[in-house]
């Protein structure tokens, strides 16, 4: 704007100099770009006398002290000096009702107001004056509010994501822990050959089926031992034993009452089965299931092998322990084995408890099963 009132103003510099201090129209001579930003501005000579003002521009203004030291500076330093003024608009009723001082005479003060001293300098270089603009950057505070307003609203989000990511984190850690935990509480409960419960599984079990009170009848019991399973081992390799007896535990899950009955590894060459509720005739019929179904030879090391079971069948009574009820079922077992193996024994009160002192493999056993 300095430049185009230079250029197209005959004589401008000689005007600046000996300016008699009247407003200058903006469609005159001078083409100053005035738009809606642009409040007013004045043009101040080397002697800092105001040479020109527009006509457009703010209620009141006029050469403070304030702007004559600022002029004084800019003449001096060459440097043009910008002051940005901020107002807080009053939005209360009672500025509502009185009439609004800053319109009386001209222009409305604006919210914020950028107010720039420029020197004006010669073809030459030699400053030979300033002007003084002030512009209305209201809406230039506008977008740096929205702009921060934004900027404030990411910090806030982006600190509670800060917070929320670990939390989930954690949270999200602490459930894969626990779900590894269950995991590793379920595998502990298993055979990890045969993929049935364990000795300690249904050792807890039982423990739930014989409570102190007298409700202990009808948990059916059968003890199983697998014939001749260490020749198995030793003619075929532990890996062939190992399906055997994966074999096995696949026979009786298939063969007991699902969601009732429980089948566990009770030992090297032993399973266990818990059935509640049932009766000698309900026992009868599973272990007669088994012994069908384990009839079917499989193969092992390219060699057909027929596995053979001895049971001892054993239903409890309100009289038993878990102990006493374990012990029965175990004599039934010995009684099967020491009657030739490959059959059932139900547990009857004229069985003995015979010391386990011998072999039961040897042809003349008299001692319990160790086969």
């Amino acid at each position: 704007m300095i430049r185009e009132f230079l250029n197209n103003v005959p004589d401008a510099a000689e005007m600046i100099a000996a300016g008699d201090s009247q407003p200058i129209a903006s469609s005159g001579t001078l083409k100053v770009p005035v738009q809606t930003a642009l409040l007013g501005f004045q043009i101040f000579n080397a002697a800092g006398g105001v040479s020109y003002r527009s006509m457009t521009g703010l209620a009141g203004q006029n050469t403070q002290d304030a702007e004559k030291q600022t002029v004084a500076e800019v003449l001096k330093s060459g440097v043009p000096v910008i002051h940005i003024a901020h107002h807080h608009a009053d939005h209360s009723l009672a500025a509502q009702q009185q009439p609004d001082s800053a319109t009386a005479g001209g222009v409305a003060a604006p919210h914020a107001a950028a107010t720039a001293f420029v020197p004006i300098t010669s073809e030459t270089g030699q400053t030979i004056g300033v002007m003084h603009a002030t512009m209305n950057v209201s809406h230039v505070q506008e977008l740096m509010e929205l702009a921060f307003y934004n900027v404030s609203e990411l910090v806030h989000l982006g600190t509670i994501l800060l917070v929320l990511i670990p939390a989930v984190a954690l949270a999200l850690r602490t459930w894969q822990m626990m779900r590894t935990d269950r995991k590793l509480l379920e595998l502990a409960k298993y055979d990890q050959t045969t993929g049935v419960y364990n000795r300690g599984t249904i050792v807890e079990i039982l423990s739930q089926a014989f409570p102190p009170t007298p409700s202990r009848a009808n948990y059916g019991l059968l003890f199983v031992d697998v014939d001749y399973f260490k020749s198995v081992n030793d003619t075929f390799g532990h890996h062939n034993g190992d399906q055997v007896l994966r074999h096995i535990a696949s026979v009786l899950k298939d063969c007991v009452r699902k969601d009732h009955d429980k089948v566990a590894r009770y030992g090297g060459d032993e399973f266990l089965i818990v059935c509640p509720r049932i009766s000698m005739a309900g026992l009868r019929e599973i272990y007669q299931r088994i012994e069908r179904a384990i009839k079917t030879p499989i193969e092992i090391a390219g060699h057909p092998y027929s596995v053979g079971l001895s049971i001892g069948a054993y239903v409890s009574t309100d009289a038993d322990s878990q102990k006493s009820a374990l012990h029965k079922a175990d004599l039934a077992v010995y009684a099967a084995k020491h009657a030739g193996r490959g059959r059932t024994v139900e547990y009857s009160n004229h069985m003995k408890d015979v010391p386990r002192t011998q072999d039961a493999h040897t042809p003349a056993a008299t001692s319990p099963r160790s086969a």
